[in-house]
């Protein structure tokens, strides 16, 4: 625009000097035409301002970590008549993260419709937001801009799913056979006689009393029942993060993975971690189909790299509702620690913990009457 300015300057000099020197009309009509012009360009330019239209759209809305998400910016104005340029600024903000980035583009608008998609990568996961918060306007001389009022949909959301991980749940849980329930597996067997799973041939080392002696005796070969297993729908997962990006990753890992397990069995969860921006514990379950993706959406979007759920949980006001709880968390603290011991006395319970890779385990998780794992984790600053 500096250089613009300096061009045009030079060009009212040219003009000047070309009238000082030759009389006549031309010389004349040459300086008006270079004085009126830029008069000319800024009347374009607050009629463009006006009609300018920018919206910000994202065409996978979910991703998953590693991979490339595209924004698409679109442009457009009614205006048919010279136009300069558009400046956008884009700021974009991982809300789990907290990392943070600006970029800038430059844009000629047109009559047509004008699109330009975006490629961003993200290391980590979380809700992207991209926000288009500043448009300046450029007349065709690129010599004035104006700022305009940004109104409509400006942003966009996209959620970068975690990887999730093979993370061994302990077999009870897994085979959902915590607690009493009069719901049954429809994946899988188990050693409940009050529900047939299955009617099958008899296979070697199968016991005596699963025969089914009636169809036995009808189909003249032996058929063996099999028992239904009885799935616990009780489980209440606590998710706490760190402050520490990578730990917070793997729990996020470990999250995905625990979750991807009891609903493959038949086991939905509830989960609740802490809101810090809402300073709450926040909550999500569901009586029908558990969507995975929307769940992930929600948490990611209102939950950050820091703890704070078992300080502010309270299990009294859950006593009873659940068989079983698993806590996922990042470098356990010692003062939680009464705080995980009033659940782990009160529920069975299973603790999964993040921690850097090589330490070794502290003394006071072996005093929490728990099921513990361990998961290390090779930070960027080690």
């Amino acid at each position: 625009m500096l250089f613009n300015r300096i061009m045009y300057f030079l060009l009212i000099l040219v003009a000047v000097i070309f009238n000082i020197f030759f009389d006549g009309y031309i010389a004349f009509f040459v300086l008006a035409f270079v004085l009126l012009l830029p008069v000319l360009s800024f009347i374009l330019l607050f009629f463009l301002k006006r009609q300018l239209d920018v919206q910000v759209s994202s065409l996978e809305p979910v991703n998953a970590r590693g991979d490339k998400s595209i924004v698409r910016i679109t442009l457009s104005t009614k205006f048919k008549f010279l136009s300069g340029k558009a400046r956008l600024r884009i700021q974009y903000n991982n809300t789990f993260t907290d990392d943070k980035g600006r970029d800038y583009i430059y844009i000629s608008p047109s009559f047509d419709v004008h699109t330009v998609d975006l490629l961003y990568h993200s290391d980590h996961s979380g809700a992207l937001v991209f926000t288009v918060d500043e448009v300046r306007v450029y007349d065709f001389l690129m010599l004035f801009s104006l700022k305009k009022k940004l109104c409509g949909n400006n942003s966009c959301i996209i959620t970068v799913f975690p990887a999730g991980s093979n993370t061994d749940v302990p077999r009870a849980i897994q085979r959902g056979t915590i607690g009493e329930s009069n719901e049954y597996s429809k994946k899988l067997a188990g050693d409940d006689p009050s529900e047939i799973f299955d009617i099958r041939d008899y296979r070697e080392g199968d016991r005596i009393r699963r025969i089914h002696r009636w169809l036995s005796e009808k189909h003249n070969n032996i058929i063996v029942k099999d028992f239904g297993e009885p799935v616990s729908e009780s489980v209440l997962v606590l998710t706490d993060f760190s402050e520490n990006v990578d730990f917070s990753e793997c729990t996020l890992d470990l999250l995905y993975g625990v979750i991807t397990f009891l609903l493959k069995n038949d086991i939905k969860p509830c989960v609740k971690w802490y809101g810090v921006e809402q300073g709450k514990i926040n909550e999500f379950s569901s009586n029908a189909e558990f969507d995975t993706q929307y769940f992930f959406s929600i948490l990611l979007a209102s939950s950050k790299c820091k703890s704070g759920l078992i300080e502010n949980y309270t299990y009294s006001e859950d006593a009873g509702k659940y068989s079983t709880v698993i806590y996922i968390s990042s470098d356990i603290k010692k003062d939680i620690l009464p705080n995980l011991y009033e659940i782990a006395q009160s529920i069975p319970t299973v603790i999964y913990e993040t921690a850097e890779a090589g330490s070794v385990t502290p003394d006071h998780i072996r005093t929490i009457p728990a099921e513990y794992h361990r998961f290390e984790v090779f930070t960027r600053q080690s």
